[in-house]
């Protein structure tokens, strides 16, 4: 499994497989991204091809607590199966979809 990458300020990439022990790993690049993010952070979800309830709500944690400090959680090229996954639980809401950007 790759390690999640910082590619640029305010962002972050899942992991392949998004769980609580996988989010463990990456929580300290997470939070570091959200230090640097102005207005929005970028996760790019692009490698990600499974995840399990605690790893969904973990995602759901950090949009939550990204929206106290006034940043919006953006989910970048995202898998049908994370989009179905939240619109399911009626939570699709918290996060601003979008193509990967360049």
């Amino acid at each position: 499994m790759l390690e999640p990458r910082t590619p640029r300020v305010g962002s972050v990439s899942l992991p392949t497989e998004l769980s609580v022990e996988s989010w463990q790993r990456c929580v300290v690049g997470m939070l570091t991204a959200l230090e640097c993010a102005q207005g929005h952070l970028l996760v790019e979800c692009a490698e990600l091809r499974s995840f399990d309830e605690g790893g969904l709500a973990m995602l759901i944690g950090l949009s939550r607590y990204s929206e106290r400090r006034q940043v919006r959680v953006v989910l970048a090229n995202p898998p049908e199966i994370l989009r179905q996954g939240l619109e399911l639980r009626g939570l699709g809401w918290l996060f601003e979809w979008r193509p990967l950007l360049p």
